[in-house]
């Protein structure tokens, strides 16, 4: 985890200052769009950021469902 960590703070490090490195993870393309376009709906990401899209291959639990 620590070297994901350093890889995307680095990558972070390298976007051009006003735009940001945005981490969304889901288990299939169509959630990782959904996320995407609501955090653009509430401002909290722009066009000019950078996605990363984290592919989850496990299935969730309802404990799981319940807390995400």
């Amino acid at each position: 985890m620590r070297a994901t960590d350093a890889r995307l703070r680095k990558l972070e490090a390298a976007t051009l200052p006003q735009s940001r490195l945005v981490v969304v993870d889901g288990h299939t393309d169509a959630e990782h769009e959904a996320k995407i376009a609501a955090l653009k709906a509430t401002g909290e990401a722009s066009d000019r950021d950078l996605f990363v899209c984290i592919r989850k291959f496990s299935h969730p639990t309802e404990n799981q469902g319940a807390r995400a």
